[in-house]
């Protein structure tokens, strides 16, 4: 069975640096004014067994850990995520916003790392079952590789494993995040290289058929 769209969850995708965290907190003021509960989330992480998993997985340990070890970590977060934070949240009809998602897991462990997106669409069937759900819309903040990391401050918490792989690794990235925000409806790409409140607003017109 196909993993099911929920109308209010919505999610961000990027590269580093590309404004993610900003243009959720616009987004979250946009719902509030208009009278909507918003929860603000993020993965790997979101509730305290998650997070010590995001440690894991973001964090430069200078252990070896394997793509399919880096999957595993991944998908027992976000099972603890789902059923701890944002299925309640939605029961609750709240809207809820994440800080990446299955994207991330498609593009950083399905296409950068070879997996495949089959792969773990698989995995997520077996082991999430019917908690696997789909955002009603996910935002993709496209960057160029080179501003993305000149912007990005995740060393300065010591998450920067992903970071410390080089521009090639982060190109493919931008590559993959492209390629599969053209092949599904869900995803809407925004330009990130145009002024912030200029983000913003193109954010929120497409924001406006959600409520």
């Amino acid at each position: 069975m196909d993993p099911i769209k929920h109308k209010n969850f919505i999610t961000f995708e990027g590269g580093e640096g590309a404004g993610k965290t900003t243009q959720i907190k616009n987004l979250a003021d946009f719902f509030i004014s208009l009278g909507k509960e918003v929860i603000i989330t993020r993965e790997p992480g979101g509730t305290p067994v998650a997070e010590m998993l995001r440690d894991i997985i973001v964090k430069n340990h200078k252990q070896n850990i394997s793509p399919k070890t880096e999957l595993a970590i991944i998908i027992s977060a976000r099972l603890n995520h789902l059923e701890n934070l944002i299925i309640p949240a939605l029961e609750q009809g709240k809207i809820v916003l994440s800080d990446r998602y299955i994207d991330s897991t498609y593009v950083y462990q399905g296409i950068c790392q070879g997996l495949g997106i089959d792969y773990i669409n698989e995995l997520h069937s077996k082991i999430l079952e019917d908690k696997f759900i789909l955002p009603n819309k996910t935002f993709y903040i496209d960057i160029d590789v080179e501003t993305g990391l000149s912007r990005s401050s995740g060393g300065d918490k010591g998450e920067d494993r992903f970071e410390s792989k080089g521009i090639q690794f982060h190109q493919k990235i931008r590559d993959g995040f492209l390629k599969i925000s053209k092949n599904d409806d869900r995803i809407i790409t925004v330009n990130s290289s145009q002024e912030i409140e200029k983000v913003k607003q193109n954010i929120l017109e497409h924001a406006k058929d959600l409520v």
